[in-house]
């Protein structure tokens, strides 16, 4: 079970359960769950365990990224995958995370860009994340887990003090717009009036 979702509170993002899904060359060949959110949102460990891989290399499949090897309670091991990061992750290898630990930023690093028939080269950042079973590196669907994590996360006051405030923004720059259209009609008569005086 993970002890948080892997974007914190309060961040605009979009996933679905994309396990199995096609990629190009690759059909039905997606083992993970794609998680989009804006680039730069940091990501954090959706549980404890010991960084075993810091990937470095921004033209690998991952891209940037980082694995995370997490004892279970039957005395097994998993193989925790945080991918397309867009810069180098912050943690380091055989260093121990703790959940809610940021680990790097989201990015699009990787196999995360896409080109149109224009040849014009597209980004879509999002955390890639994945979970394998050790050894044997048997991939499993994250999917249900992560969203029990992500409805604890709503649930939390962290959750729902980060909420009040968008709304509060939103809220702001609502009166903020009808203010200011307001002001503009109120200029927009002046100007008509001192030109009818003239």
């Amino acid at each position: 079970m993970f002890e948080r979702f892997p974007i914190p509170a309060g961040v605009r993002r979009f996933y679905r359960d994309t396990w199995h899904a096609d990629r190009p060359g690759r059909p039905g060949g997606h083992e993970g769950v794609d998680i989009a959110a804006p680039s730069g949102t940091p990501i954090e460990a959706v549980r404890a365990g010991r960084v075993v891989k810091v990937e470095t290399n921004a033209e690998s499949r991952c891209g940037l990224g980082v694995f995370i090897r997490v004892r279970l309670p039957n005395g097994g091991f998993e193989l925790d995958g945080y991918c397309h990061m867009r810069a180098v992750p912050v943690v380091r290898e055989r260093e121990w995370v703790d959940a809610g630990e940021v680990l790097g930023v989201v990015g699009a690093t990787g196999n995360a860009t896409s080109t149109d028939r224009r040849g014009v080269r597209h980004e879509h950042p999002h955390l890639h994340f994945q979970v394998e079973s050790i050894p044997g590196r048997v991939r499993r669907n994250p999917f249900a887990e992560l969203q029990a994590a992500e409805r604890a996360q709503e649930a939390s006051p962290e959750y729902q003090a980060a909420r009040s405030a968008m709304v509060r923004r939103r809220g702001r720059r609502a009166v903020e717009r009808e203010l200011g259209a307001g002001w503009g009609m109120l200029l927009a008569l002046g100007a008509f009036l001192y030109w009818r005086s003239t």
